[in-house]
């Protein structure tokens, strides 16, 4: 009987282990990861899955396992918006190399056989020519630099 309970302790020693050791990506880096924002100007409000999480320069920890829209923005300047692709991380062929069905389970479960990119977004905003004041104002800015391309103001005028 002790025997029995020797070896049973054994082998479920043996496969927490190899799961553990196996579940190369959850081990490596976690099921979030670290993104940094940063803009010229500084001070862009920093928008991820349209929710509001601070101002730039600043570094946000994520989960990996969704991919997430990212909006910086500044009164005065075009929005600037992309998408945190999730791409299947280099951890996760340890699991298929050494045989680890279990820990490749965990690793998906968890999301950290993912890898959000890229880890930086440095952005320099583009001043825009006009601010929306309310619904129905506008204000123009003017340049007396000469316009090379475009459309004359006077062809924008109805006929």
């Amino acid at each position: 009987m002790r025997k029995t309970l020797i070896c049973l302790s054994v082998v479920v020693l043996c496969v927490v282990f190899t799961t553990l050791i196996n579940s190369c990506a959850t081990i490596s880096h976690g099921p979030n990861q670290v993104i940094t924002f940063k803009s010229r100007p500084g001070g862009a409000i920093v928008y991820v899955d349209d929710v509001e999480r601070g101002t730039t320069p600043i570094a946000l920890t994520l989960p990996r396992n969704i991919g997430h829209k990212i909006t910086i923005s500044l009164e005065g300047y075009t929005d600037y918006t992309t998408v945190l692709q999730r791409n299947v991380s280099g951890w996760v062929w340890g699991n298929i190399l050494l045989g680890g069905i279990p820990g490749l389970i965990i690793d998906a479960a968890s999301g950290s056989m993912y890898k959000l990119s890229p880890e930086i977004i440095d952005v320099t905003l583009a001043e825009t020519n006009a601010w929306n004041l309310n619904n129905d104002e506008f204000i123009i800015m003017v340049s007396l630099d000469p316009i090379t391309e475009g459309i004359p103001i006077d062809r924008l005028m109805p006929e």
